[in-house]
């Protein structure tokens, strides 16, 4: 049986940010968890959120600030799905050298 592809989710939630880019995330992920390997990667996330995606079977993991490239590299993904509106130049910049498919829930040009 072959391995299945894996995707990370992007995003943030705090009581100044919400939970609106993680829930829309935990959407997607739900219906790609059949089909695909999940991860959550994160800055800052609020702990009941962090206990439903782990109660749902996904991996999380805390990254630094700002993107690393080496770290979101050894995360080893097919696929990055981003929900952030405060992401630098330099960071979507370190998101596209990762040399896997990038998307945004931003109407933002990403290439």
């Amino acid at each position: 049986m072959q391995d299945k592809q894996h995707i990370a989710f992007y995003g943030n939630s705090s009581v100044n940010i919400g939970a609106g880019h993680i829930m829309r995330l935990f959407a997607l992920a739900q219906a790609a968890s059949e089909h695909f390997a999940i991860t959550f990667l994160y800055k800052q996330c609020i702990p009941t959120l962090l206990s439903k995606l782990a109660d749902e079977g996904f991996k999380t993991k805390a990254i630094s600030s700002p993107l690393n490239k080496d770290e979101l590299f050894s995360v080893s993904c097919d696929v990055i799905v981003v929900d952030d509106y405060e992401l630098s130049k330099e960071e979507w910049q370190c998101l596209r050298q990762l040399g896997c498919y990038l998307t945004s829930t931003r109407d933002k040009k990403l290439n």
